[in-house]
């Protein structure tokens, strides 16, 4: 007999940024989708991260596969830039920008393990 888990393959990432642009205050709210990771996978890439074996920025680069909402990438002609490997990589030139990514990703594989509704109890 053989199991699968029950949960799609894509996670989502929301993702909110306040940024100093010109000594003006820019919020900006989007989300990324990207894959799912296993328990293993996750451990393997926290031990490679740890010991600079890998970058935030190209583990980014491997699971994020698209965008819905970015405004901060435009195009030639300033129309907010379509998802490629390219336009992600330029998003992620921003100072900071792929710490905040990869806490997102942490958090959105597991929102919740219950433990806030019981502190509400």
């Amino acid at each position: 007999m053989t199991f699968k888990l029950t949960v799609a393959d894509i996670i989502e990432l929301p993702i909110k940024i306040t940024l100093n642009d010109a000594g003006k205050t820019a919020s900006h709210f989007f989300h990324l989708s990207a894959q799912r990771i296993s328990q293993e996978e996750g451990r393997e890439a926290l031990q490679a991260l740890q010991a600079n074996e890998l970058e935030t920025k190209d583990f980014l680069l491997e699971k994020v596969c698209g965008w819905r909402g970015q405004r901060l990438v435009v195009d030639d002609s300033g129309e907010p830039a379509r998802f490629s490997r390219e336009a992600f990589e330029c998003l992620l030139s921003l100072a900071g920008l792929p710490a905040i990514v990869w806490g997102a990703y942490l958090r959105a594989l597991v929102l919740s393990d219950g433990s806030e509704g019981r502190a509400k109890n």
